[in-house]
């Protein structure tokens, strides 16, 4: 008897330090997740601004071009 429940003693250890490892790995996934997604602004923003600049371009060219 006690054997069985020193086993589960051990067993709810493991999945207890299996949790938290997978707990952290997700929190660190998040982190990343926030991470790439304000690249993902940014690279927005600099998409943006040269589709601008480009547009801008393109008018000034077909003003010559007139």
């Amino acid at each position: 008897m006690c054997q069985k429940g020193n086993q589960v003693m051990a067993r709810i250890a493991t999945l207890e330090e299996q949790y938290k490892n997978c707990f952290y790995s997700l929190e660190q996934e998040k982190r990343e997740c926030r991470s790439l997604e304000e690249e993902n602004r940014q690279l927005r923003k600099e998409l943006d601004t040269l589709n601008r600049k480009l547009s801008r371009q393109k008018e000034s060219m077909y003003l010559i071009a007139i």
